[in-house]
């Protein structure tokens, strides 16, 4: 598991471990962790001005991908992880701050945004990871491989074995819609796997050079996998932005006024 997944969720483990006998709890103002870890207690008041002030540094990574001028080191990409580990690790400080309460609307409205967004951010994530960055370095391989063979089987193998490559190209669909981008990008791990079983069995057929014919086989449907995962990306991406922007920007006012309200008016 990456460091940017691993660290919230142990820093959410420890907190459950420490304070499920209270967040569990039939009478919470009966129990002696009570004044201590209720959202306007002293621990609870703490983490959540702590998660807040974290969750604000995720803006950090809008800024990055648009001033040409960066004083701060890191990729692109490395910042896209920065953004995804401080939006975990706030969400999870936020979620303990309000000791998983929903009796203030205010509160409970920024919450839920906040989870939405949450969700919404490691979709995007996942998603994005789903993107090849190696489609060159795999229509080289492709064609070296695909060299040998040709010098290696006679005409007629060569010729079935593009002809099941083109099978397999056909059924890997292209996404003609957002919905179909998206069902392609969260499909692809059952899809990958379908194509695997499919060429193991096909690649029988030819003992003689079943792992070179193997290899160029899973090469061609990678490439025409990735070609039609960038096509859905682009075309799932100007949706899925607006919707977490959208829920970026409610989310930040929501928090404001929860925050003016509790400092004027206090915890109700």
């Amino acid at each position: 598991m990456r460091l940017f997944l691993l660290i919230p969720t142990a820093i959410a483990a420890v907190f459950w471990l420490l304070g499920s006998d209270y967040y569990l709890s039939g009478d919470r103002h009966a129990h002696p962790a009570h004044d201590l870890l209720q959202p306007g207690g002293q621990f609870g008041h703490l983490i959540g001005y702590v998660g807040t002030a974290i969750l604000m540094t995720n803006f950090l990574y809008y800024i990055r991908k648009r001033v040409r001028w960066w004083p701060l080191p890191g990729s692109v990409a490395a910042w896209l992880d920065f953004h995804v580990f401080v939006g975990l690790t706030g969400s999870s400080l936020v979620l303990f701050h309000s000791a998983f309460l929903v009796n203030n609307t205010v509160a409970t409205t920024s919450l839920f945004c906040l989870a939405m967004l949450a969700v919404t951010g490691i979709i995007g994530r996942y998603v994005h990871g789903q993107t090849p960055a190696d489609l060159a370095a795999w229509r080289a391989a492709a064609n070296l491989l695909s060299s040998e063979l040709r010098r290696a089987l006679p005409p007629a193998e060569w010729a079935a074995v593009q002809q099941f490559a083109e099978e397999l190209g056909r059924t890997i669909r292209p996404a003609r819609s957002p919905a179909q981008a998206a069902m392609t990008l969260l499909s692809g791990p059952v899809e990958a796997l379908r194509l695997e079983y499919r060429i193991r069995v096909q690649a029988r057929h030819w003992p003689a050079h079943q792992r070179p014919i193997r290899q160029w086989l899973k090469l061609q449907t990678l490439i025409t996998r990735g070609e039609r995962r960038v096509l859905a990306y682009r075309r799932i991406l100007p949706e899925w932005r607006r919707i977490h922007r959208a829920l970026a920007l409610l989310m930040v006012l929501t928090m404001l006024v929860h925050v003016a309200v509790i400092t004027w008016i206090g915890y109700v």
